[in-house]
C-alpha cells in the first residue's frame, strides 16, 4: 500500500518504513501501524484525543479548527445501491441509533432506541413515526409527514386526538388561516374555557357559550347583526325542543315570555259526541277533521258525517285535540255549512270550550245573546253532518 503524504500534528515524532509507520508521543510508548500490498492499515489503539487539522483537539475526534476557514467536511462514500452510516451504541447494543443514507432510493433515516423514528425520503418530505408516506388517506398508519413538495402537514392517529394546540397566558386565536397572504379565518379563545370560530375581517362568526351559540362580527361579539341564511342558500328544517324569541312586536307584552313561540303543529283529529247525562249512540261514516295549532293559539276545523242512532241527554259537546283555557269562554264559530245535525240555522249555532270539551248553544241570531245551552234535544238522528270551524286559546 503507497502513502503518497502522511500528516498527524501534536506528536514527537513519526517515522515511516515501506511496512509501517510509527508513532512517538514523548510521553506514551510507540504506537505501530503495520502495512503492506494485501492487508489495510490495522486499528490502532491508544487513549488520549484525534485531531484532525487541531492541535488541541478537545473531544475524541475533532475535525477542524476555529481559525480554519473554508467548509469542513466529512465524506461518507459509496456506490449508487450502498448505504452510509453514522452509528451509536452503548453496552445495549452495538447500533440502538444511528443516521442512515440509502442510496438505492436516496432517503436518510434516523434511528433511535433501535427502531427508525424519522425519515426524510428524495423528495424531502419529512416522515415522523411512519415510511408510508401520505398518512391523510391511510387507516391503518399512525404518523406525521410534512410535505415539502405540496406544502401540507398530514398526521393520524387511531382512535384518538391527531392534532393538538395549546396557546397559554392570554386569550386569543391559537389557530390562524390566510389566503394569499390575507387573514380569512380564525379559531381561538375567551376566558380560557369559551372557544370562537371567526371569519376574517368584516365577515361574521361564532361562539360556543356556556349552554348557546352567540354571534360575533368582525373578531367580536355582535348584537343584532348576523344573519341565519340568506334568501339564495337558505336552511332547510330547523328541529328545536323549545321555542323561537322573537323581538318586541310594540305592543303590551314585552317579556321574554310574551315573545315566544313555543309550537307549532298541524294534525288530524277524531272528535267524540258526548253529553253530560248519557251520551249519543253514533257511527263516524267520514271525518274531515284538522287542526293548526301556532302557540296557544289553535284553529279547529270540525268536519264530520255520522249516523246518530240516539241522541243521548244533557248538555251536547264534542272533544277536542287541546284543552281551551278558562272554565267557560264564548267563542264564535264560523264556517258553518249543513249542519243538518242540529234542529237550529246555521247563525243561531254558537259554542264555549272548557277542560271538557265543546259545549254548543242557541243565541239570537240578531244580537247574539244567549238563548239557551244547547242539549242533545237540539241533535237528529240518521245519517247527519256537523261542519264548521272554531277558533279558541288553549292552556
Amino acid at each position: 500500500m503507497a502513502l503518497s503524504k502522511v500528516k498527524i500534528s501534536g506528536l514527537d515524532s513519526i517515522t515511516a518504513t515501506a511496512d509501517e509507520l510509527n508513532y512517538v508521543d514523548g510521553v506514551t510508548s510507540a504506537i505501530q501501524t503495520q502495512m503492506d500490498a494485501k492487508s489495510p492499515i490495522a486499528s490502532p489503539s491508544f487513549t488520549g484525543n484525534v485531531g484532525i487539522g487541531n492541535a488541541s483537539p478537545d473531544g475524541n475526534l475533532t475535525i477542524g479548527d476555529t481559525s480554519t476557514s473554508g467548509d469542513v467536511t466529512i465524506r461518507i462514500k459509496g456506490d449508487a445501491t450502498s448505504r452510509g452510516f453514522l452509528m451509536f451504541g452503548d453496552p445495549g447494543g452495538i447500533q440502538l441509533g444511528d443516521i442512515m443514507y440509502d442510496h438505492s432510493d436516496d432517503h436518510m433515516r434516523f434511528r433511535v432506541n433501535n427502531t427508525e423514528r424519522m425519515r426524510i425520503d428524495s423528495s424531502g418530505n419529512l416522515l415522523v413515526g411512519q415510511t408510508a408516506g401520505n398518512v391523510y388517506n391511510q387507516s391503518s398508519v399512525t404518523g406525521l409527514k410534512l410535505d415539502g413538495t405540496n406544502g401540507n402537514i398530514q398526521t393520524a392517529r387511531a382512535n384518538n386526538v391527531s392534532l393538538l394546540l395549546n396557546r397559554y397566558g392570554t386569550d386569543g386565536d391559537i389557530a390562524r388561516f390566510y389566503k394569499n397572504g390575507s387573514l380569512v379565518g380564525g379559531i381561538g379563545s375567551v376566558s380560557g374555557v369559551t372557544s370562537y370560530i371567526d371569519g376574517g375581517s368584516g365577515f361574521s362568526g361564532i361562539q360556543f357559550g356556556g349552554d348557546g351559540l352567540v354571534p360575533r362580527d368582525n373578531s367580536a361579539l355582535a348584537d343584532n347583526t348576523s344573519d341565519l341564511g340568506t334568501s339564495s342558500y337558505r336552511f332547510k328544517d330547523l328541529y328545536l325542543s323549545g321555542g323561537v324569541v322573537f323581538g318586541d312586536a310594540g305592543g303590551s307584552g314585552t317579556t321574554t315570555s310574551n315573545n315566544t313561540l313555543d309550537s307549532y303543529e298541524e294534525g288530524t283529529f277524531t272528535p267524540t259526541l258526548q253529553a253530560t247525562t248519557t251520551n249519543p249512540t253514533y257511527t263516524i261514516n267520514s271525518n274531515r277533521t284538522y287542526y293548526v295549532k301556532v302557540g296557544n293559539f289553535v284553529s279547529f276545523n270540525f268536519d264530520i258525517s255520522v249516523s246518530i242512532s240516539s241522541v243521548g241527554s244533557g248538555h251536547f259537546f264534542i272533544s277536542l285535540p287541546f284543552a281551551p283555557s278558562g272554565t267557560k269562554n264564548y267563542h264564535s264559530i264560523s264556517g258553518k255549512r249543513n249542519n243538518s245535525a242540529f234542529s237550529m240555522y246555521d247563525y243561531e249555532l254558537s259554542a264555549y270550550g272548557t277542560s271538557s270539551g265543546l259545549y254548543f248553544a242557541k243565541v239570537n241570531g240578531i244580537n247574539g245573546a244567549e238563548i239557551d245551552l244547547q242539549t242533545t234535544s237540539y241533535l237528529r238522528t240518521g245519517g247527519v253532518r256537523m261542519c264548521f270551524q272554531f277558533n279558541y286559546i288553549s292552556t
